[in-house]
């Protein structure tokens, strides 16, 4: 019966449409145009209506384009016929109906807002921007037409004026889904624009709607550690854990709470949460006992971490990455020659790239091995330079085998040959920040050569680097008091004592200047080096002989 209805409704409105065709081509010859407009116009426009509202395109742009070569001046049905010509995407020909309906009534809003939409079709966003920009100082409360300024400002890379229409626009409209979805998307923006405060708003006025939602959660999350307050993103991914249901949410929530807690040193925290990771089903149980072992390293218990290492060393098929951080927590336990048996097993069965790192960490750990030796005085000394002879077999360029070449050659009284080895090692540097202490010792053996030139140059090297380096300062300003310099040597000193106050030697050899002109401040330096020390001999001295000459 439905069916019969709309077949009949159908035919009805195909004879409607016949009979005003008719009625046109009826009286195309007419001589009076008055008596044709009464008779078409209202039916036309009552026609095109219908059409439009059944979408029957075909049909009305028909009708309306044969009435308006007739009737150009009907604006209603060229603004009908441009809504057809765009939702039958048509849109150059609707964009040019829009364009002449504008030319005589520029106010309507509805034409403009329809331009506007073309110009997006055809993304001409600039232009669009245009129409609705047009549209908005004409009207200011239009809400669709504010949510389009906001898109588009967004679509053109117009970050903060995006963010002032969508903020526009949520006010405008109710608490509801859609004003949820506009605080995310203003959370968004705002952070990508770098205005953090307001994106944690947006984030925050989001989560009063959905207090649960998950990936609004997490984006918080991740922007307090973005802005690295930890503890904060620490609070909200557990929250989370207490009502997220889904296992592969609760892997990565865990995840990222053992990383956060291992960063905050709370490995206790860490490891009761990688245990709590492993009762989860589908948790990467090889890769969170490997997590495991490791966070027991970093607490120094090193004989279970290596333990469950080596277990997951025979379970695994490739187990490359496990071998290494095996080799490494050996090298923490100093049980050198076990890391050293570890990295020779990879090392046979290595591509070119795995064998330049594997080598890279057998240097470093001879290097490790030669100083621990040195250190713990178990070796002479030609022990240390035997492991250090070891660790340039494997990387002849690593700038700390030259270095702590220098450093045995100096304990030794071996100077020239010290400077050799610390000119290697400022040559193979690539980060200049890690070559400050090469230079502070190069300087440091030029002092002792008696080679004032050299070491000036050396200290200065080191400045240009860092200009911040409070030692470097300190023995540029000892040295020009050496040499009588007197004023450099104050500014050198005050400066010294100015990025690091516990410079004790800094404020001494500054309180031997003040003693020539200003006692009283001398004497204020002195005891507050002995505040810092009491056994400096030096400044207990000075103090004395002051007290004399006073007397």
């Amino acid at each position: 019966m439905v069916n019969l209805i709309i077949i009949l409704a159908a035919v009805v409105l195909a004879g409607g449409a016949i009979y005003v065709l008719y009625s046109l081509l009826l009286y195309s010859g007419s001589k009076d145009p008055h008596d044709e407009l009464q008779l078409t116009t209202k039916n036309i426009i009552e026609q095109v209506d219908v059409l439009y509202k059944k979408k029957e395109y075909a049909l009305l742009e028909l009708f309306a384009t044969k009435y308006l070569e007739r009737v150009p001046g009907n604006f209603t049905v060229r603004e009908y016929l441009a809504k057809s010509y765009y939702e039958t995407k048509k849109i150059n020909k609707a964009i040019n109906e829009c364009i002449l309906l504008l030319k005589h009534l520029p106010q309507n809003l509805e034409v403009r807002k329809l331009l506007g939409e073309c110009y997006v079709k055809k993304e001409m966003y600039m232009d669009a921007l245009t129409q609705f920009e047009i549209c908005y100082q004409q009207d200011e409360q239009q809400a669709d037409v504010v949510k389009r300024l906001a898109e588009l400002y967004k679509q053109t890379d117009q970050i903060y004026s995006a963010i002032n229409a969508y903020k526009l626009y949520t006010e405008m409209i109710e608490e509801t889904p859609e004003q949820a979805e506009m605080y995310s998307i203003l959370a968004d923006l705002n952070e990508a624009a770098g205005y953090y405060p307001a994106a944690f708003e947006a984030y925050k006025q989001r989560l009063t709607i959905y207090p649960t939602d998950f990936d609004t959660n997490k984006k918080l999350a991740n922007l307090y550690i973005k802005i690295k307050n930890l503890p904060k993103a620490l609070e909200i991914l557990e929250y989370m854990l207490t009502f997220t249901t889904d296992n592969r949410q609760k892997i990565g929530l865990l995840d990222s709470v053992i990383e956060i807690k291992s960063e905050l040193e709370d490995f206790d925290g860490a490891l009761d949460s990688a245990n709590r990771l492993l009762e989860i089903p589908g948790a990467d149980t090889f890769k969170t006992r490997n997590t495991i072992a490791l966070l027991l390293v970093k607490q120094g218990r090193l004989d279970e971490g290596i333990q469950i290492l080596e277990d997951l060393v025979m379970l695994s098929q490739n187990a490359y990455d496990v071998t290494m951080e095996l080799a490494m927590a050996y090298r923490q336990h100093k049980n050198f020659k076990a890391a050293l048996e570890k990295y020779k097993t990879l090392l046979d069965d290595a591509d070119q790239k795995e064998a330049k790192e594997i080598r890279a960490k057998i240097c470093e750990l001879y290097i490790d091995w030669a100083m621990y030796k040195e250190r713990g005085k178990k070796f002479d000394d030609s022990e240390a330079l035997k492991y250090l002879t070891n660790a340039m077999q494997y990387d002849a360029l690593n700038p700390k085998v030259y270095y702590n070449f220098a450093m045995v050659s100096m304990k030794n009284g071996n100077y020239n040959d010290a400077v050799m080895y610390l000119l290697k090692a400022i040559e193979f540097e690539k980060e200049e920040a890690e070559s400050c202490e090469y230079y502070i010792k190069l300087a440091e053996c030029h002092h002792q050569l008696g080679n004032v030139f050299e070491e000036k140059k050396a200290l200065s090297d080191l400045l240009s680097i860092d200009d911040e380096n409070a030692v470097g300062h300190m023995k540029m300003g000892i040295l020009y008091h050496s040499q009588q310099d007197i004023k450099n040597a104050e500014d050198s000193l005050i400066k010294a004592i100015s990025i690091d106050d516990s410079l004790i030697d800094a404020k001494y050899y500054l309180a031997l200047i003040y003693e020539t002109h200003d006692k009283e401040r001398a004497n204020k330096l002195y005891q507050e080096i002995l505040e810092q020390d009491p056994t400096y001999k030096n400044a207990r001295l000075a103090l004395t002989e002051i007290s004399i000459q006073d007397n």
